[in-house]
């Protein structure tokens, strides 16, 4: 091999010769390990409230240009109730959850 190619070689080679320690423990400029329990509760919260925006708010739009606006008089006290039954499980089961982790 010629010196040139050599000089390539060993120029390629050099970021693996990282210590192997070194790589596994995290820098301090590292932001800390984000909870994944929490980011979920936080997006099934999120879910929820689609959800009950879209029972509501949607079918509230789609209850008067359908059936006339008139309709929405006895449209949305139905569509409060299916939301008042998606949320008492939720809260409920919230209830549940909150308890369970003041046991451990």
């Amino acid at each position: 091999m010629s010196k040139s190619s050599q000089e390539g070689v060993e120029a390629s080679a050099e970021p693996f010769s990282q210590d192997p320690a070194k790589a596994s423990t995290p820098d301090s400029t590292e932001s800390p390990p984000s909870s994944l329990r929490q980011i979920r509760k936080d997006e099934n919260k999120s879910y929820l409230y689609m959800v009950i925006f879209t029972l509501v708010v949607v079918g509230s739009v789609l209850i008067g240009l359908i059936y006339g606006w008139g309709a929405l008089l006895t449209g949305v006290p139905c569509l409060l109730g299916g939301a008042l039954m998606i949320l008492l499980p939720w809260w409920a089961l919230t209830l549940i959850e909150k308890w369970r982790d003041n046991m451990e």
